[in-house]
């Protein structure tokens, strides 16, 4: 869904393109106790390709931002959860921004324990991105690098 919404309002640069980050996507999605992980050093480039003097407002335009939607939008949950995780620890402290990484990532984390079958783990996970979407439609912002905080919590349904 998040794809075509990008395609849809002409957003390519967030790599609405399908071909864009397939050079990224591993042949298979973790899941603990279902497949192998993946090897050292998988997301090492993705990694070193983000600064953490990089500035908060540019964050939306990273790779490792860019390729950890398409992740979510394809179901890699762990990946997903592995790229964001940098940008959420340079984000600064009780910033909006932060707790937009810590929505994508709780939201992976509720996709990947679906898909282990861990269904009172996906449920509260989805209770804590609820709360977190919440929190911040409290401070007034429904969306943060142009992406709505419906459409990340799309995945949770």
């Amino acid at each position: 869904m998040l794809i075509l919404w990008l395609i849809l309002i002409g957003l390519t640069r967030w790599g609405a393109m399908q071909g864009e980050f397939a050079q990224y996507l591993p042949d298979w999605a973790y899941v603990p106790g279902v497949t192998p992980r993946h090897p050292e050093g998988w997301f090492s480039d993705l990694k070193d390709s983000f600064r953490t003097h990089t500035p908060l407002e540019i964050f939306g335009d990273t790779l490792l931002f860019r390729v950890g939607l398409y992740y979510l939008d394809h179901g890699y949950f762990w990946e997903c959860h592995e790229v964001v995780e940098p940008l959420w620890l340079a984000a600064p402290a009780r910033s909006a921004e932060r707790i937009f990484f810590q929505l994508i990532i709780q939201v992976a984390n509720a996709g990947l324990k679906r898909k282990m079958g861990r269904m009172n783990a996906y449920s509260r996970l989805v209770g804590k991105a609820e709360t977190l979407a919440s929190d911040l439609r409290s401070r007034g912002v429904d969306a943060i690098y142009g992406i709505k905080l419906a459409d990340i919590m799309y995945y949770t349904a």
